[in-house]
């Protein structure tokens, strides 16, 4: 069958099976799930939604967490049957991304917990069945599918009309428009930009006295100003320190413009790492607190944008 969207499962799937926690993540899909065979699109869908459910469940303490489902296998067959284009229709899609909204709610539900802090969660019997090793592991999993179906998600087109699955539909490609890119946020944007944009400069000084960065301010202004930045600022502390960098601005100190689950995608396209090679977005995910130390210089730096 043609293909209409310039991804493919193989490339966005194994992609992700070879990021955090490759030989871990493996394991599990197969000790812990079963791999049916699908004959339509709609069975792909029903199972999907039933692993979502079991998740939603155990997350509220209902049911155990369960081996029926295994999501990653649910969504790779799914990612597979939309490259299909009798499959690729309006309908098809939309539940598509209903699916990884509510996969990107679930675990923004578990960020918040983990943001709360193990101890408080033990307090509260709401949450209490929910162990460290749980949290994080399932954070990870439900991160990692919404990452790649964001970035599949992306990669559809938007329709002028609702497709049929006629012969003459699928041969005329101009049915479909590319994207606009735009939709993308290339950095983030300072909420305070316009009444105090020379603490930018202030955040840039301390970043380069204590050598967490490298580059040139008109590049470090363009990251806080929603442009994209000619040549990207060059981290040359750990990932853990720029992970933690990011998720002051971004979700503790709420400084710049909430973009989601997106954070990690900008801050790849905004920082390279030490060697000047590109940051991987979903590699920032889950990263632990840094040393005490470098915690508070970071929490320091952060705060003159408030």
């Amino acid at each position: 069958m043609t293909n209409v969207n310039s991804f493919s499962r193989n490339e966005l799937w194994d992609e992700l099976y070879k990021s955090l926690h490759p030989e871990d993540i493996k394991k599990e899909a197969v000790k812990n799930a079963r791999h049916p065979k699908f004959s339509t699109i709609d069975e792909i869908f029903k199972y999907i939604e039933g692993g979502i459910f079991e998740f939603k469940s155990y997350f509220h303490g209902r049911i155990a967490l369960g081996n029926q489902y295994n999501i990653y296998h649910g969504f790779g067959e799914l990612f597979e049957a939309l490259n299909k284009i009798e499959n690729y229709t309006k309908g098809n899609i939309e539940k598509f991304n209903q699916l990884i909204d509510e996969v990107n709610e679930l675990e923004i539900l578990y960020e918040w917990l983990l943001d709360l802090g193990l101890t408080e969660i033990a307090k509260d019997e709401n949450y209490s069945h929910l162990t460290a090793e749980s949290l994080y592991a399932n954070q990870d999993y439900l991160f990692n599918i919404y990452y790649v179906g964001f970035v599949f998600k992306n990669s559809f087109k938007n329709f002028d009309d609702v497709p049929d699955c006629t012969s003459s539909a699928k041969n005329q490609p101009s049915q479909f428009k590319t994207r606009d890119q735009n939709e993308i946020p290339v950095s983030f944007t300072y909420k305070r930009i316009k009444s105090n944009y020379t603490v930018i400069k202030d955040v840039f000084d301390d970043l380069i006295k204590f050598e967490y960065i490298s580059g040139e301010y008109k590049n470090f202004y363009k990251i806080f100003s929603g442009e994209k930045p000619v040549k990207k600022i060059v981290w040359k502390k750990t990932p853990t320190e720029l992970a933690y960098f990011i998720k002051l601005i971004h979700n503790s100190l709420k400084v710049v413009d909430y973009l989601k689950q997106q954070h990690w995608k900008v801050t790849s396209l905004c920082f390279s790492d030490s060697e000047g090679n590109s940051i991987v977005p979903y590699s920032l995910h889950g990263m632990k607190k840094p040393a005490k130390v470098s915690a508070d210089l970071l929490e320091k730096i952060a705060g003159r944008l408030l």
